[in-house]
């Protein structure tokens, strides 16, 4: 972390300012721990919309290539789609395009950066097929985790890239998103991080504060009320047209402790058993 910090810190913005400069602090807690040598190697992550996931992660990721990955390391960003994950591309290229000195230690691509002294490497990924199975990554980006589909498809992507951590020493797991629906399997990801030792959670309240209030206002009447709190108060919320929300369901089929049988009354129980 020595040389990518200094390095991070330096990244030329949009607005021509550092990236250390302009950074909140909750944006510089999450960069040291991601860089930081010691500590969880996997991070879970949820900010409002607005609150500059692709471009820390770009920059991020800038840091890791150029000072803390050896030789020919790999490294992915999966993305719901490939598009999407072309976004963080386009990102890692303005930095380069803008940071003096960036221009010919990085080759970008339109789906892959490479470093030029190195061989390491950062390739984006869909969530949509078996590309994930056999990667050996040192470090792995996974973008909006909440948007991704749940279907049978990306869970197999996401049981791949978690299982493929183990198989290199100190390798990186980097889940980046805006809050989603609960019943989202990401979410059930999250309640595993939260209480795991080997995870770092950082949860942003939102709104972010360098938006216009006045846009905000305009936006709540646009969404719907779940739509509003998902997106910009960083909020798990379920959609209006659910059936039950999560917490009635939870209601529902949890009780307070043993309950005496009662004569006369037939008993069954159901099981949802997927093979």
């Amino acid at each position: 972390m020595e040389t990518a910090w200094p390095l991070l810190c330096g990244l030329v913005m949009e607005s021509g300012t550092r990236w250390g400069e302009s950074a909140t602090s909750w944006q510089i807690d999450d960069a040291r721990a991601i860089l930081a040598p010691d500590g969880p190697r996997s991070h879970y992550l949820t900010r409002p919309r607005g609150g500059s996931k692709t471009t820390d992660l770009a920059g991020i990721v800038i840091a890791l290539l150029l000072t803390g990955l050896p030789q020919r390391a790999r490294c992915y960003g999966i993305a719901a789609d490939r598009d999407q994950g072309a976004l963080l591309i386009d990102a890692i290229g303005g930095f380069v395009a803008r940071t003096p000195g960036l221009s010919g230690a990085l080759t970008v691509g339109p789906w892959k950066v490479t470093a030029s002294s190195s061989g390491a490497s950062f390739e984006v990924l869909a969530a949509d097929g078996p590309s994930a199975f056999g990667l050996r990554p040192h470090l792995l980006v996974v973008d909006e985790l909440a948007a991704w589909s749940s279907t049978r498809s990306t869970r197999r992507v996401w049981e791949a890239i978690t299982s493929a951590i183990p198989k290199v020493p100190d390798a990186r797991l980097v889940a980046i998103t805006s809050a989603g629906d609960p019943a989202h399997f990401s979410h059930k990801v999250l309640e595993h991080a939260r209480f795991s030792d080997r995870w770092r959670v950082s949860e942003v309240p939102g709104p972010c504060p360098w938006i216009d209030p006045a846009a905000l206002e305009e936006q709540q009447g646009l969404l719907t009320e779940s739509q509003y709190r998902r997106l910009h108060l960083n909020e798990w919320a379920a959609p209006e047209d659910r059936l039950a929300n999560i917490d009635d369901l939870r209601a529902c089929v949890t009780l307070d402790g043993p309950l005496p049988v009662r004569a006369g009354c037939r008993y069954v129980v159901a099981v949802d058993l997927g093979l």
